[in-house]
């Protein structure tokens, strides 16, 4: 089976990611984590404060919750 090599977010960057900034998603009994970009350790911070920037949406269906954006080590998900 091929390896998939996932790549760093910011513009310009070819390293290969190590992390996923994401936040928890869930509406009933269906969760997962909601994706904003993958990270190098070099621009971790950067792309955490380009995804907490991104426009939330207005009004969230009943039972659906959005959890705080943080940083998830790609090996460990």
């Amino acid at each position: 089976m091929p390896v998939t090599v996932v790549r760093c977010s910011n513009p310009g960057c070819r390293a290969e990611a190590e992390a996923k900034i994401a936040a928890p998603w869930k509406d009933g009994a269906f969760s997962e984590l909601k994706t904003y970009a993958y990270s190098c350790p070099e621009h971790a911070e950067v792309l955490i404060a380009y995804a907490e920037k991104r426009p939330k949406p207005g009004h969230y269906s009943p039972g659906e919750t959005v959890g705080p954006i943080a940083t998830y080590e790609l090996a460990t998900i």
